[in-house]
């Protein structure tokens, strides 16, 4: 019995010698010609998003659809080609060339994130309930844009709402060079509520917030009060404080002066 194992083991060693050892002719194929996206093509596109960001700040914009970009957990659709000139013109008109402006050259291509990434859907978090992400900012070098294939230039609510979302999300990596202020963690410490989605607007109006989502965590409050005043204006900021409560016109108006004096003296920024 023994003798038989020994043999049939030994038949079967040989046989897998005799495939690995198999030699095969060498296929004669260019991979590239199968490849629709190649991601070292020379478009216009490439051309524009060179000389328009990469040469000047040496920033990166990142439009095909790569994997490493997004986190397992969320689902993303490509960008179209067609939406990513608008999208990143109003980067430029709306954010960057105003930073630059005010803050000057220097500050800009200092902390203006290297890498840009586009999606063309929301990330959907959970499929069945449509919770989606519009935009994230990662280790203070990336921001990542989504749902580009929705984006109209020509839509003034699109483009204030695609602003207010870089804004935000910018403020997030200006707190990680410097810290925000000690004193805006304290003026509403005790209403912020991480189930932000179950908050309706005036609550979070009257508790001195300028969004449900700002109540769900101090970081997040000040990067989307930031916004707000930067995008949305004084005005708009003011009225939303006139119609809340004592209390949260009061806590409201002190993030405001907080925020200015992060800018001006921590930042070296006029804010107003």
């Amino acid at each position: 019995m023994k003798k038989k194992i020994f043999k049939f083991l030994g038949l079967a060693m040989m046989a897998i010698f005799m495939l690995a050892c198999k030699k095969e002719e060498k296929l004669n194929v260019d991979l590239t010609k199968y490849n629709i996206d190649n991601p070292v093509s020379d478009t216009e596109l490439d051309e524009w998003i060179r000389t328009t960001f990469l040469a000047p700040y040496n920033m990166d914009v990142i439009y095909r659809y790569n994997r490493y970009y997004y986190d397992n957990d969320k689902y993303v659709a490509p960008t179209d080609p067609s939406k990513i000139k608008a999208q990143m013109q109003t980067v430029l008109d709306g954010f960057i060339t105003p930073y630059s402006k005010v803050a000057g050259a220097t500050f800009i291509k200092r902390t203006l994130p290297k890498e840009w990434v586009l999606f063309g859907s929301p990330a959907y978090l959970n499929l069945k309930d449509n919770t989606v992400i519009l935009a994230s900012a990662a280790a203070g070098r990336r921001i990542t844009l989504y749902s580009v294939n929705d984006f109209n230039e020509n839509d003034a609510d699109a483009v204030t709402g695609k602003l207010r979302t870089i804004q935000h999300e910018y403020t997030h990596i200006l707190n990680q060079l410097v810290k925000m202020p000690v004193d805006f963690k304290n003026i509403t410490a005790g209403t912020y509520d991480a189930d932000w989605t179950e908050v309706p607007d005036a609550t979070a109006r009257d508790n001195g917030y300028v969004s449900p989502y700002a109540s769900s965590s101090d970081v997040e409050d000040f990067a989307e009060t930031v916004s707000m005043l930067l995008v949305r204006g004084q005005a708009w900021f003011d009225d939303r404080a006139n119609a809340s409560t004592a209390t949260g016109k009061a806590a409201l108006k002190e993030k405001e002066a907080s925020i200015v004096q992060y800018f001006n003296i921590n930042l070296g920024i006029d804010f107003r």
